[in-house]
């Protein structure tokens, strides 16, 4: 096996964690990272937070060479770990314990973060971060400000950080603004009228990035949202096209088939699950790719039983845990 052909443990992540205790993942993470390379960046803050990283060989090497700048007050561990690798082109899931940093691509739009090292403690303090800064008011005054001097005062004076996309960066944008007993909706319609790109409440920030050419944030009905319904406006012939949600509410394997099957009317069956942990995944899209993210992050593997590759209500799909076909795997060595 070549080194390209598999994955890599960057076992330096773990470098002087007996040294000291590591920080909660569910505590502020401040970070101030001025064109740190992602590799030492991902190794500084997986030691200081106690957690092992593992690299998708689909990332091309190039990127752990990419420069990272990012500066945020209010982050916890988690989200750290996932601006982090956003701030270098890639993003960041945790699988089990561990976290997977990928290209986007490989998990699809729907996968907004999972594993069992996600705790809901992470997901309420981001929607409270958020809410609490809703109900501040400030008055604004910038001539000319580098959008990084702009970052800072956005911080202290709404409690929620401005991360802005590389390419946005890129342009060394100056803002020029007075506004006063400005609340968060103006704050943003602000920044996208002077910045000329996207201003979006994101995964516990502001984030700035354009308008075009960059990923899009995931549908803002995974924060918060709860129910086995389809997504408003979803149909379509294929039923794995249909619209899912899966959040905190599902809370084991046989708690995902049926919201995956109440969605898309197929009939899901599980085998092997065993005593495979449940991986408490998070994500929003189509039934197809959510199996699909799920399959690219190592949570479970699928098939279609259907004849002749054609898709109807009734078609039973198999999901087996990954964990659990290893083991089998293993007894049949």
């Amino acid at each position: 096996m070549t080194a390209a052909a598999r994955p890599v443990i960057l076992a330096a992540c773990w470098t002087a964690l007996t040294a000291c205790a590591p920080a909660s993942q569910d505590e502020p993470c401040p970070l101030d990272l001025r064109a740190v390379p992602l590799r030492q960046a991902l190794t500084d803050l997986c030691s200081r937070l106690g957690v092992a990283y593992l690299l998708d060989p689909a990332v091309p090497s190039e990127a752990l060479d990419r420069p990272v700048r990012i500066a945020a007050v209010h982050l916890t561990g988690q989200e750290a770990l996932r601006w982090v690798a956003r701030a270098a082109g890639l993003e960041a899931v945790f699988v089990e314990e561990t976290l997977l940093v990928t290209v986007p691509e490989r998990l699809g739009r729907v996968w907004h973060a999972g594993g069992s090292g996600v705790s809901p403690e992470g997901g309420q303090a981001s929607a409270e971060r958020v809410r609490r800064a809703r109900l501040r008011r400030a008055d604004l005054v910038w001539t000319d400000t580098p959008i990084t001097r702009v970052a800072r005062d956005v911080s202290a004076a709404f409690g929620i950080d401005l991360v802005v996309h590389p390419a946005v960066l890129a342009d060394s944008p100056m803002i020029s603004l007075e506004s006063a007993a400005t609340d968060l909706d103006g704050l943003i319609h602000a920044l996208q009228d002077r910045l000329g790109c996207a201003v979006d409440v994101f995964d516990g920030v502001l984030y700035a990035r354009p308008r075009t050419g960059s990923a899009t944030p995931p549908n803002k009905g995974l924060s918060g949202t709860s129910g086995g319904g389809p997504v408003d406006g979803a149909g379509a012939d294929d039923p794995l096209e249909r619209q899912v949600v899966i959040d905190r509410s599902v809370e084991d394997w046989r708690h995902l088939a049926e919201r995956l099957g109440k969605s898309s009317g197929i009939r899901l069956s599980l085998a092997g699950i065993g005593n495979a942990p449940w991986p408490a995944p998070e994500a929003c899209g189509s039934v197809r790719e959510i199996l699909e993210a799920g399959r690219l992050a190592g949570l479970w593997t699928w098939e279609s039983t259907s004849d002749g590759g054609k898709l109807s209500n009734g078609v039973a799909i198999t999901v087996r845990p990954r964990a659990a076909v290893a083991t089998r795997t293993a007894a049949s060595d």
